[in-house]
């Protein structure tokens, strides 16, 4: 592994991290070898697929979790020896949150923040994290911070317009989600359902179909299907107590 850390500007350094071939085909065949135990392909007993037919099956998958391992483990080598980096802990937690491991990543983005506490994409990640783990007064706390330092920037009022509308404060919550769609230019369908949720919870339930039948039309529009099912299921509960 070779770490070499450069200057951008007197507050940005860039920490370049090279893997070896050798470690990366290392973590491949291991991966594989992990998925060749859980495959079940047809034709075959599980676990007894052909490497070769794993491979064809799953092989994006299995580059991804080799990619999501390569930059856990060295980014972890590299704060080691560049222990006062805030973007490599930055870094490590975002590929610990990707994997699902959200008490390791809030400890990663803690230290990018008590490091640069002017470093607003850490900050976002940690509201956010906190936010998905029910720490929802430390998540509005750091999103609240995030909008001090980007205060047009939709995806932090959506952010903090959500955690508000988790914790029940309604009014403040549609307050930041009619900035984000604003803000976005009412292209952001998620904040456009977010603001029909939080209507609807406040008893203005004609507002909630309005906000959430063109979220429903933006989303389509850009083939978002998880979206779509969950503002399609909501809307039909809406139009079910009218």
């Amino acid at each position: 592994m070779n770490i070499t850390v450069e200057n951008l500007a007197p507050c940005k350094k860039l920490l370049r991290v090279e893997v070896d071939a050798k470690t990366v085909d290392e973590a491949f065949e291991a991966i594989t070898k992990d998925f060749q135990k859980q495959a079940a392909l047809p034709g075959f007993r599980p676990g007894k697929a052909p490497r070769a037919l794993v491979l064809k099956k799953y092989e994006a998958d299995i580059k991804d979790e080799v990619k999501r391992k390569l930059i856990g483990d060295h980014y972890r080598k590299a704060l080691e020896i560049h222990p006062r980096f805030s973007e490599a802990c930055n870094n490590l937690g975002e590929a610990l949150a990707g994997k699902g491991a959200d008490k390791e990543a809030i400890v990663q983005f803690e230290k990018a923040v008590r490091l640069d506490p002017g470093f607003t994409v850490a900050r976002e990640n940690l509201g956010m994290v906190l936010a998905r783990t029910g720490q929802t007064d430390k998540a509005i706390e750091h999103m609240k911070k995030v909008i001090e330092e980007k205060p047009d920037a939709p995806e932090a009022h959506r952010n903090l317009g959500h955690a508000l509308a988790t914790k029940g404060a309604f009014k403040e919550a549609s307050a930041h989600l009619e900035e984000a769609v604003r803000l976005s230019g009412r292209r952001d369908p998620l904040a456009l359902f977010l603001l029909g949720r939080v209507s609807a919870d406040q008893g203005r339930r004609q507002e909630a179909v309005q906000y959430e039948q063109e979220a429903l039309s933006i989303a389509t529009r850009q083939n978002n299907a998880a979206l779509v099912q969950a503002i399609s299921a909501h809307l039909r509960e809406l139009l079910a107590t009218r």
